[in-house]
């Protein structure tokens, strides 16, 4: 059911943008879960949240009296570390930019069009809450246990806009996100003082996430 209904919203996303801009981002994810890991005398640590790939749509929605754009996001992230655990993860990120170096500028046309330096123009900080959709399993032996739990975080980035032309802009970001603690309640089975079987210091976790990505931004009321 959940897969239908993000295909319905993604269908739905792409439905509106023919007035507006769409974006389409691409990006590498680095993780760190300091307490999803197994560690133990006859057992080398070992992470248990892979580092990983995600993609996502966005729509963009600019402020009208300053340059302050929103762009809701729905992500799509797959974390695969060997074959013991692997994570689906299924976000909605409110991304907020801020074009601080021309708070006041023109807010309605894309960067290409911009009078000025395309840096002063371009340069963003990135504000972004999100909610995570983590789909994750755990393999031990021929047992297969998979469960979904949600997570909150906070991100904050740089990004820059690069217009190639009035439809066509590319933005490379690169962001910190942090996740609240989550309770992978699968672990909970290898949380144990037997030095000879593997052990995970918790079940419970935050997470710190370093990523780095580029958008792809279509603005489809323009020319090409």
């Amino acid at each position: 059911m959940r897969y239908t209904l993000l295909l319905l919203a993604f269908t739905a996303l792409s439905a509106t943008t023919l007035q507006a801009q769409l974006g389409i981002r691409a990006g590498y994810n680095m993780n760190d879960a300091p307490d999803w890991v197994f560690e133990g005398d006859f057992t080398s640590q070992a992470d248990l949240l892979s580092d990983g790939y995600s993609f996502g749509i966005d729509y963009w929605l600019p402020m009208q009296s300053y340059r302050v754009d929103f762009l809701p996001e729905l992500n799509y992230g797959r974390f695969t570390e060997n074959a013991l655990t692997e994570a689906q993860w299924f976000s909605f990120f409110l991304n907020t930019h801020f074009y601080f170096l021309d708070f006041e500028g023109d807010c309605d046309c894309p960067t290409f069009s911009k009078s000025g330096g395309a840096f002063q123009k371009g340069l963003f900080f990135q504000l972004s809450p999100g909610v995570t959709y983590q789909n994750a399993t755990v393999n031990e032996l021929e047992n297969e246990d998979t469960e979904g739990f949600w997570s909150y975080s906070i991100g904050a980035g740089l990004g820059l806009d690069i217009g190639v032309s009035d439809f066509f802009t590319i933005t490379p970001i690169v962001s910190y996100r942090y996740f609240l603690p989550s309770d992978w309640q699968a672990l909970g089975i290898y949380e144990n003082d037997d030095p000879l079987l593997p052990q995970v210091r918790s079940s419970e976790s935050a997470i710190n996430q370093i990523y780095t990505g580029v958008r792809l931004g279509f603005r489809f009321d323009q020319r090409y």
